[in-house]
């Protein structure tokens, strides 16, 4: 990975966020949060089978909206396009080598934790280069000089994940050196939940007490005690934290009947973030100058309801430092 810019580093208790290595880089960083009106507007390269000239890429606009903070989250409206979502789903299901194989995924009990979905990884050369394309739009955008210049950083393969009715993935922390986490959401259904982000703007907020953020703050102790922290304080999706949902149809149940009571209005909740094929999500999983897990963005794939054929395709994108993350716990 290559860059223009660095991050400072300090060796003190306390750490400045505008410093964060591991955190978004100055461009998006002062969004502000719930603010849905204001955004970035992006231009990245892409390809598109209508183009005369397969060779030449032009230019696709998407926008990033801060939809939460502590930890950061972001949405990348029309992230890709709708041919770029169907020829990936393509590639995995018809193309990718032996096909696509069950997703496994155990917990340190040994305990299963993704259920009900098959898995392809596609290298930056597939379609044409333009798996890489999307990887390095990504980089440009959401890491900080000092993560892409820092030794050992690479980004992984394109993963394409493809889960049927009743599919989930349980409480988890992207760990493994994957400081940013990037989903797209490759036709419009199913759900992620981040039940410890805050979603309360930070405009009227002092500014030095968003600068200077203890690191115990920031941190749980293991990922056992930031789920107990979500089961203690009855924590549930659409009520905390973040719900990125497909569609109101895949929503649970409790939401649907929340819904149609007019007890929950799904469109002004802050809480939840309606997306569509193309759309992704982007967040951060370590924090500040000693590279320490931040338990807050840890996140589920909720069981999907939805009992289409199809089922819900998503694209993750991840993005490891392992030179800034090693002293992590």
């Amino acid at each position: 990975m290559t860059s223009a810019s660095s991050a400072k580093s300090s060796g003190s208790s306390t750490f400045d966020i505008a410093d964060d290595p591991l955190g978004p880089p100055p461009m998006i960083r002062d969004l502000p949060t719930n603010k849905r009106n204001v955004n970035i507007q992006i231009e990245r390269p892409y390809f598109d089978p209508s183009f005369e000239d397969f060779s030449i890429p032009q230019q696709h606009s998407y926008t990033i909206n801060r939809i939460a903070q502590n930890s950061d989250v972001f949405l990348l409206k029309g992230f890709l396009t709708e041919w770029e979502c169907e020829a990936i789903m393509d590639e995995a299901k018809h193309h990718y080598e032996g096909g696509m194989t069950m997703a496994m995924s155990q917990d340190d009990r040994s305990s299963e934790t993704r259920t009900k979905c098959n898995v392809a990884w596609l290298g930056d050369s597939r379609l044409g280069g333009i798996c890489g394309m999307i990887g390095e739009a990504i980089e440009d955008t959401f890491l900080s000089g000092q993560a892409k210049d820092a030794p050992l950083s690479k980004r992984s393969d394109l993963q394409v994940l493809n889960y049927k009715h009743g599919g989930k993935f349980v409480l988890h922390h992207d760990d493994h050196d994957r400081m940013l986490t990037v989903i797209t959401y490759l036709n419009g259904v199913g759900e992620t939940w981040m039940p410890l982000v805050d979603v309360v703007g930070n405009d009227d907020k002092n500014k030095e007490q968003q600068n200077d953020v203890q690191e115990e703050e920031i941190q749980c102790g293991c990922l056992a005690e930031a789920i107990q922290e979500v089961k203690n304080s009855d924590l549930s999706p659409g009520s905390a934290g973040i719900l990125v949902s497909g569609s109101i149809r895949d929503c649970s149940k409790d939401l649907q009947e929340m819904e149609q009571s007019g007890e929950q209005n799904i469109t002004k909740n802050p809480h939840i973030v309606s997306v569509d094929q193309g759309d992704a999500i982007a967040f951060y999983s370590y924090r500040g100058n000693e590279g320490k897990k931040d338990w807050r963005s840890i996140h589920a794939g909720m069981p999907l309801k939805f009992e289409g054929e199809e089922g819900k395709w998503i694209a993750t994108s991840w993005y490891h430092a392992p030179s800034l993350t090693a002293n992590s716990s």
